[in-house]
């Protein structure tokens, strides 16, 4: 879990979502909880996932959104967006709205998909 240790403005850089790569084939059936669509593609075989196996950073520890509960998307505070950056696909995520010193950072994994369950997320 990642709380604020001082006040973040909305827009503010926080992290790139780091990992292992992974095909979305290699990641199907998985339990780990912390994977991220980093290219969709629309086939398994070539959509990609970051996965936190064996390399992570800071990322891997914001809250997760239950993305199926209204109240839990009110909670939502940080964003991941996807970016090309020199031809390689790339997992932002950045401070959604103003957050205060002690608010706990909350990110929808799916960002809006509905690729993984979340049901047991905050």
């Amino acid at each position: 879990m990642i709380w604020a240790i001082k006040d973040i403005k909305e827009l503010t850089f926080l992290c790139e979502y780091s990992g292992n790569v992974r095909t979305r084939r290699q990641t199907i059936g998985s339990t780990n909880d912390s994977i991220m669509i980093l290219l969709d593609t629309n086939s398994s075989e070539t959509s990609l996932n970051c996965i936190c196996e064996t390399h992570a950073n800071i990322g891997k520890y914001f809250s997760g959104i239950n993305n199926h509960s209204e109240e839990s998307l009110w909670k939502q505070n940080c964003r991941i967006v996807w970016f090309d950056i020199e031809g390689e696909a790339r997992n932002i995520i950045y401070a959604y709205s103003n957050i205060k010193a002690g608010d706990i950072c909350y990110v929808d994994y799916n960002e809006g998909l509905d690729e993984y369950p979340t049901h047991y997320f905050v």
